[in-house]
């Protein structure tokens, strides 16, 4: 399919934060990666709180 980087999701997160039912930024990218997974994107890289990411086949 596609794949995003964590400076992507960021931004989107970034941007959709008004409308999101978090507190954190960090919140907020983990539910914005949690719905491109769900869309079949990839994410690529390490989280900024240093996570490993998941590379899925």
């Amino acid at each position: 399919m596609g794949t995003v980087t964590w400076d992507q999701v960021k931004a989107i997160a970034e941007d959709k934060m008004p409308d999101l039912n978090c507190f954190t930024i960090e919140s907020a990218m983990k539910m914005i990666a949690g719905t491109a997974r769900s869309m079949g994107l990839n994410i690529s890289g390490t989280p900024p709180w240093g996570e490993k990411a998941e590379v899925e086949a």
